[in-house]
């Protein structure tokens, strides 16, 4: 992993999970690196005005894809969007929200829904954006805690069906 000081870009790059709540929070430090030959990164922003305090991020990107906005969080946390319905049982424990349902009932199979099922979460949010899967942490995160998160998306990203990623894939710009 290379470590980075304050990095004010990511503001920029991801907005959801929580991100903005509290205003455009200050980034402290972020990181970057690989694992199993994907990117990965991880930032601290400041809580800014937001109550529930500091949020940590860390995230699986895959490179090429360009996913929908979607959103894991548990089952029973209000959310703005009514949830998706993926499946009796797994929609007990997490509640998914999408602008597209047939996108989320395509990505969340049942080797998804069996990764997410026993979790108890200590984390706030896992969510899809731009080319990434990330989770969202409130206050200090250790490095354990980091380790953990980055191996959950790796499982997480493993599960996604080969079909619904092609569908999402960025075709590059046809070459002059």
């Amino acid at each position: 992993m290379r470590y980075f000081a304050p990095w004010p870009a990511m503001r920029g790059i991801f907005r959801g999970g929580d991100l903005f709540d509290g205003g455009d929070r200050e980034v402290l430090s972020g990181w970057s690196g690989t694992l199993g030959k994907l990117p990965v990164l991880g930032f601290q922003a400041a809580p800014g005005t937001d109550a529930a305090g500091s949020i940590y991020v860390v995230a699986v990107r895959l490179p090429g894809i360009a996913f929908p906005p979607l959103t894991f969080m548990e089952s029973g946390l209000a959310g703005v969007d009514p949830a998706v319905p993926i499946d009796d049982l797994f929609d007990l424990h997490w509640s998914v929200t999408a602008r597209s349902s047939r996108f989320a009932k395509d990505l969340v199979g049942t080797a998804m829904q069996e990764v997410l099922i026993d979790i108890q979460p200590d984390f706030s949010k896992i969510w899809l954006e731009r080319d990434a899967i990330l989770l969202g942490a409130r206050g200090e995160v250790s490095a354990t805690a980091v380790e953990r998160y980055l191996h959950l998306l790796r499982r997480l990203v493993d599960t996604m069906p080969t079909r619904v990623l092609n569908a999402i894939r960025q075709t590059p710009a046809p070459g002059r």
